[in-house]
């Protein structure tokens, strides 16, 4: 079922977006329909060929999106330690945000 939505993209992207779509005589939906359908090749394999020189994986390549998340999650830790600091603080912190700012940072708002 095709339905209908507002993307913001720039006039660059807009014109040959419309430029494919009147070239190759199909809708523009069409067109960012394979375009995402190439993108998810090229994504994939490149995750699989990650998956595969990795020893530590299974041989399988990561099929769900939790998997996936979770690899790059481990490449940005990897390479950026500060933001896995950071991350790791929030993630470990019980409650909500505004408890968190509290505990953690002088907002100003003590009693």
């Amino acid at each position: 079922m095709a339905s209908r939505t507002t993307v913001a993209i720039n006039d660059s992207l807009r014109k040959r977006i419309k430029k494919l779509s009147a070239l190759l005589d199909v809708s523009q939906g069409e067109i960012i329909e394979k375009a995402i359908e190439e993108y998810e090749h090229v994504v994939f394999s490149k995750i699989k060929q990650t998956t595969r020189n990795d020893k530590n994986a299974t041989k399988n390549p990561p099929n769900d999106v939790k998997d996936v998340l979770e690899a790059a999650t481990r490449d940005v830790w990897a390479s950026d330690p500060e933001t896995k600091a950071i991350q790791q603080k929030l993630l470990s912190t019980p409650g909500t945000i505004d408890d968190f700012i509290l505990d953690s940072w002088d907002s100003g708002l003590d009693t």
